[in-house]
């Protein structure tokens, strides 16, 4: 078995990432794997690979991101790596739930797209090692997650 299915290398930066999540998706499009799931892997894909681009890397030159995908049915695991800045203090980011009924004045800036991530991944891990973050998550083929990923080790 290949150690992983899909690999991608791209620059950290917006017109990148969308480019790259076209290329995700249609190779789960390929693999036959089903279209809800297929939304839910780009989803969480599009939060963590755009919080690459927006807070890894910046304003400043867009560095490399590396991609991989293992399929192993009945779940995808998926790893991120760069070479941008740290996660603050090491830690992933809790995320917050959505206020179904939020006023303009009470919602706050950023944080959903760590609660969407956790909430559709389980195994979710990050690690900073030698300049390099790392990533990694499992998606359960069902498309609903194990979540929240932050009760995970």
């Amino acid at each position: 078995m290949n150690t992983a299915d899909f690999k991608l290398s791209f620059p950290g930066e917006p017109m990148a990432v969308r480019l790259a999540l076209g290329e995700v998706t249609s190779w789960i499009r390929s693999a036959g794997i089903d279209e809800e799931f297929c939304g839910s892997v780009e989803l969480v894909l599009a939060e963590a690979l755009n919080n690459i681009a927006e807070h890894a890397y910046g304003e400043g030159a867009p560095g490399p991101v590396d991609l991989e995908l293992q399929h192993r049915p009945p779940e995808l695991k998926l790893t991120l790596m760069d070479t941008g800045r740290a996660m603050p203090g090491g830690q992933l980011p809790e995320g917050r739930a959505v206020n179904p009924d939020p006023t303009l004045d009470d919602l706050p800036e950023g944080g959903f797209g760590w609660h969407i991530i956790r909430t559709l991944t389980r195994e979710l891990t990050y690690c900073r090692d030698g300049g390099l973050n790392r990533l990694s998550f499992l998606m359960g083929l069902d498309c609903h997650g194990d979540g929240p990923a932050s009760k995970q080790p």
